[in-house]
């Protein structure tokens, strides 16, 4: 069987990106999307649970992420999974699951707020 993993979201940054570099000078952010999904219950409510997924991009698609993105912004990602693996301090095994981000599109209409914060972010206006 082949080995294939490719992800597609869709939600809104959770937090502020990070933009960090490493000491190649090769630039990285991390992102945290929250992702929600709604359904109806048997009784007919409407119910929602909300995922935060780890995103990361490298280079010149982490500096635009970083230099575009404010919390609350609109985001499409495409990508794949990558899983690491450690041993904790106790001996336990750990481990956790990013999205390593391969494509984005900004998914927010023209007159989102979130479009307002940018621009005050890039101007340097206090909010």
């Amino acid at each position: 069987m082949p080995n294939y993993s490719n992800v597609v979201i869709a939600g809104n940054l959770a937090a502020e990106p990070e933009l960090k570099y490493t000491p190649n000078g090769k630039a990285v952010v991390e992102l945290t999307m929250a992702v929600s999904r709604r359904w109806q219950d048997s009784d007919g409510v409407l119910q929602e649970h909300k995922s935060y997924i780890a995103v990361v991009f490298w280079g010149s698609k982490a500096e635009s992420l970083a230099k575009y993105c404010v919390k609350g912004r609109a985001l499409l990602v495409d990508g794949w999974l990558e899983q690491k693996r450690w041993k904790d301090k106790k001996g336990a095994y750990r481990s956790t699951i990013k999205v390593m981000g391969e494509n984005y599109e900004f998914v927010d209409s023209n007159n989102s707020p979130y479009l307002d914060k940018l621009r005050k972010k890039r101007d340097g206006v206090a909010e």
